[in-house]
């Protein structure tokens, strides 16, 4: 979803400009799409906001449950790693990591997670304590009948160095996606407002 950002935002913006010329031929077509993009928009982030509330119905999901038993609240990050093991894949192609904040769990508190493993079994589980100090690293690894996993965090452990820095450095670049998105997000939403303004004005 995050490659719709930008795209809708210059949706937003070009039909507000184009609705500004009240004078041109097209403006009745050009308010009309100033709705279209406003709606799209209302619709896309309502949707952007509300969709780590819902809880997937899918049978090939696993659920995850995170037990934080240590006596802090740690900050966990769960990294699915696709190892492009198919027949058409390269021995060198690099696999994709796709990465996903669970959030900060509180001690003796869990939260659950439901990842697609049927393909590809292999997830990381990274803790932080603050925003930089990694704490807690393990590689697991999901047995194909398997529907449930719980995860006991009672040590601060890291399984491997090499690993975890890779882990890192995908968090890492995944935090400053996330604050380009919020910019194009937080104007996005602007100009809808903007647009909802213009549109009751008219009326």
């Amino acid at each position: 979803m995050e490659s719709y950002i930008i795209p809708i935002f210059l949706f937003l913006l070009i039909s507000m400009i184009l609705s500004s010329l009240r004078d041109h031929p097209n403006a009745y077509f050009f308010r009309f799409l100033r709705l279209v993009s406003t709606v799209t928009g209302i619709l896309f982030y309502t949707f952007w906001l509300c969709r780590d509330l819902i809880v997937p119905f899918n049978d090939n999901l696993t659920e995850v449950k995170i037990i934080n038993k240590l006596p802090q609240p740690l900050d966990f990050y769960m990294i699915q790693v696709q190892r492009n093991t198919g027949l058409n894949s390269s021995k060198s192609a690099r696999p994709v990591y796709r990465q996903k904040h669970t959030g900060r769990i509180r001690p003796e508190h869990y939260r659950p997670e439901y990842l697609a493993l049927d393909k590809d079994p292999e997830f990381w589980l990274a803790a932080y304590r603050g925003k930089k100090e990694l704490v807690y690293f393990t590689q697991q690894l999901a047995q194909p009948t398997e529907k449930s996993k719980t995860i006991e965090v009672d040590n601060y452990f890291v399984q491997s160095r090499k690993l975890s820095k890779i882990a890192n450095d995908v968090l890492e670049d995944h935090r400053k996606d996330i604050i380009s998105h919020v910019v194009w997000i937080t104007l996005s939403i602007l100009l809808i407002f903007i647009n909802l303004t213009l549109a009751y004005q008219k009326k």
